[in-house]
């Protein structure tokens, strides 16, 4: 790459933001090279070697490059024609330049817009986070960093960001954003060390929205107490009782049934993390009902609206991240945790079976006419097999999903077993 080559990458690097203060109102994207003469001749002297020099000028000291003994100024142009440059030459060391503050940012940034706009040239694409929180790639590099795992997002000369980044910390969590609009959307706030005005408003809005989120989360999820679990209506297992388990009933059972498990199993489990799982496992219902397996909708496609659901129930609670992410965790159940929460989901509906079959309020294989269950072929196939009531095929659809359990294993055997009218 030549000089001339180089002029022009510089014509994408300068910027306002990388314009000597005294000169910024001077600058624009006509004259690019207004104010940036001393970080220009740093750049140059990175790629190029040479001397740094200085003359003075009418309006005080320029900076150039002399290199092979030739006059090399990429700046020159931010003069008018009659000013006279280069007498009185001094040279300038690199450590000069770089022991002021604002001298050293600006550099900071002109480099990384250099590093940039040469990446543009060779066709290179920019990874940036868009919206949603989800990467894409770019033809134009990003106007802001963040950190993915604290979401926060910062100018790119942040000296707190780098200062991490030079110690070797925090690069795997490097995230750009095309805009401000852009970062806020995806979730993340401002840096309260290189963006401080636009913390404290955050941070204003944060105290001020905080209780308005909070009571609106919980007016949403305790609708779950108004919400009827499908499996008992008439469509489906037609309970005849005309007070049915609430959803929230539903929750309230798998917590304490986790409570109840975990005191007399002794289990190796962060039962804190098992009641919250627990507790807002189903608040998509909210939005959405209780949809059952035999209701004509695929687990994927059950998931995704639940999913979606879920997003718009939590809101901008500021712990919204990390429920949401127990909720996927449940979904999974593949940590001990999940798979317990999982399990006792799925058991305390079959309790809840055998508590109304037990109170006679289940009706009969007969008397279920309307009940979508029975156009499952694997349901059918129990009643060929011998099933004789509705909790046989209950206990017959829900087995295979203790079987790797010895606790469940045998709370689903004691409940089959026994009278639950206590």
């Amino acid at each position: 790459m030549g000089i001339k080559e180089f002029k022009q990458l510089l014509n994408n690097a300068w910027s306002k933001e990388t314009c000597h203060p005294d000169w910024r109102d001077k600058w624009s994207k006509e004259k690019p090279m207004v104010g940036q003469c001393a970080i220009t001749a740093l750049a140059v002297n990175d790629y190029f070697g040479g001397k740094i020099m200085r003359c003075m000028t009418p309006i005080g000291s320029h900076y150039y490059n002399l290199i092979d003994n030739k006059i090399v100024d990429l700046t020159t142009e931010q003069f008018p024609d009659d000013i006279e440059l280069y007498d009185d030459q001094v040279e300038r060391k690199r450590e000069y330049f770089l022991s002021n503050e604002d001298t050293k940012k600006r550099y900071k940034i002109l480099l990384y817009n250099l590093k940039q706009a040469i990446r543009q040239k060779e066709g290179k694409k920019f990874k940036l986070i868009d919206s949603n929180g989800e990467p894409y790639l770019s033809d134009t590099p990003g106007a802001l960093g963040g950190n993915k795992k604290e979401k926060i997002y910062g100018r790119l000369d942040c000296p707190s960001a780098n200062r991490w980044i030079e110690k070797g910390h925090y690069v795997s969590n490097r995230v750009f954003f095309k805009d401000e609009k852009t970062a806020i959307m995806a979730g993340y706030r401002p840096c309260a060390v290189c963006m401080p005005k636009e913390y404290r408003k955050w941070k204003e809005n944060q105290n001020k929205n905080s209780i308005e989120n909070a009571i609106r989360f919980y007016l949403l999820a305790t609708k779950l107490k108004y919400k009827i679990r499908s499996a008992w209506d008439e469509k489906h297992w037609n309970i005849n009782s005309e007070r049915l388990e609430s959803i929230a009933e539903h929750v309230y059972g798998t917590c304490i049934l986790a409570i109840s498990l975990s005191s007399e199993a002794k289990l190796d489990l962060d039962m804190e993390k098992v009641l919250k799982m627990l507790a807002i496992h189903e608040i998509g219902e909210v939005l959405i009902g209780d949809i059952t397996p035999f209701d004509n909708i695929t687990e994927e496609e059950k998931q995704k609206i639940e999913h979606e659901a879920m997003k718009i129930v939590i809101g901008d609670l500021k712990e919204k991240d990390e429920l949401f992410s127990l909720l996927l965790e449940f979904d999974k159940h593949e940590t001990k945790e999940a798979k317990f929460a999982y399990l006792c989901d799925k058991m305390e509906f079959d309790i809840q079976f055998k508590i109304y079959e037990d109170m006679g309020l289940q009706r009969g294989l007969n008397d279920q006419e309307n009940n979508v269950v029975f156009k499952n072929e694997k349901i059918n196939k129990m009643l060929e097999d011998g099933a004789k009531t509705p909790f046989d095929i209950c206990h017959l659809w829900d087995k295979s999903k203790f079987n790797d359990d010895p606790v469940f294993n045998k709370v689903l055997k004691y409940i089959k077993d026994n009278n639950t009218n206590i």
